[in-house]
């Protein structure tokens, strides 16, 4: 398969992300998903347009009143990058996992939309693609990510059954969801900046204030259990609450943070099950009309959008 005709195909797709879809979002996430050849087998990389991040700056001067830093709050001073909580580069299969699991149409999981993007500085970005550190939401929140995932899941199954609200008006774009910056490695000391004033915080930081976030929670939860496994809970607890005694307050918190984080690593689970996994692998081939995509080189076969792009071109189209 050519790289042109691939791009053509996924540009025809309508963003979800559009103003069209969402009430509450203005503008257009446009980008497109393409499978390359880049040394690892069934890999997308994603290509974003200068309107997609244009429009996360735009999002982020309405919601919080500039462009800063999630975890020190600088602002756009300071040499800022965007985020992605599900990254960029990952497998085809496990983009079509997530639309199956999270209820998306088939190609309808886009990386480069405002809910996947926030800002950060680079020293944490860093850390946060090198699994240094993930966000983890509050219990109620982890409830409703594992309790819309597992119905989606049983509703693949019966497509009579009612679900409820679909995944965008249920996590809306403008909506913010508190945070808690869990840290999996000993990482830096580092100032925060609130009404022009810095505070120190320090490894493993727990007197950092909850992280307000306009990222959609099901994607937290995807960029989160791969990083916490289940055997490192009570690590990571007691890294956090280091001095328990019986009764106090640091006790009940640290016993609150192992409920949150076991909640997460059960809702992970219900992306890694097996049956799970082949389901959405069957779910792709009858969306694509039991025809897979593989690559071909130059000099191979073409399919149907290789020809239309081919077709394009000798119309005088172009790329």
């Amino acid at each position: 398969m050519s790289f042109l005709a691939e791009s053509l195909y996924l540009d025809s797709v309508r963003n979800p992300e559009s103003s069209c879809a969402d009430p509450d979002d203005s503008g257009s996430d446009r980008q497109r998903r393409v499978t390359v050849s880049s040394g690892t087998p069934n890999t997308t990389t994603v290509y974003s347009t200068p309107t997609t991040r244009n429009e996360l700056g735009k999002l982020c001067h309405k919601i919080y009143g500039d462009c800063l830093c999630l975890v020190t709050l600088r602002d756009s001073a300071l040499i800022l990058q965007i985020a992605h909580v599900i990254q960029r580069r990952s497998k085809s299969d496990d983009f079509t996992l997530y639309e199956y699991c999270l209820g998306l149409e088939y190609r309808h999981f886009h990386v480069d939309s405002r809910r996947n993007m926030f800002y950060l500085s680079p020293d944490w970005h860093a850390y946060f693609d090198r699994n240094g550190w993930f966000l983890l939401p509050d219990m109620h929140t982890l409830e409703e990510v594992n309790g819309h995932v597992t119905a989606i899941i049983e509703s693949r199954k019966n497509p009579t059954s009612n679900v409820g609200k679909s995944f965008r008006s249920k996590w809306r774009l403008k909506t913010k969801t508190q945070y808690t910056l869990i840290s999996i490695s000993r990482l830096t000391s580092f100032f925060r900046e609130t009404d022009g004033q810095e505070t120190a915080h320090r490894y493993p930081y727990r007197d950092l204030p909850l992280l307000e976030c306009h990222v959609a929670p099901p994607f937290t939860v995807i960029n989160a259990g791969p990083k916490c496994e289940r055997d490192q809970i009570d690590q990571i607890v007691l890294r956090r609450y280091p001095q328990q005694t019986e009764g106090s307050t640091m006790k009940s918190d640290a016993k609150e943070l192992k409920q949150r984080l076991t909640l997460l690593c059960d809702t992970w689970d219900l992306f890694m099950d097996p049956d799970v996994r082949a389901a959405a692998k069957a779910w792709e081939k009858s969306e694509t009309g039991g025809k897979r995509k593989r690559e071909q080189s130059d000099a191979g076969q073409t399919d149907g959008r290789s020809t239309r792009s081919k077709t394009r071109s000798g119309h005088g189209g172009t790329h």
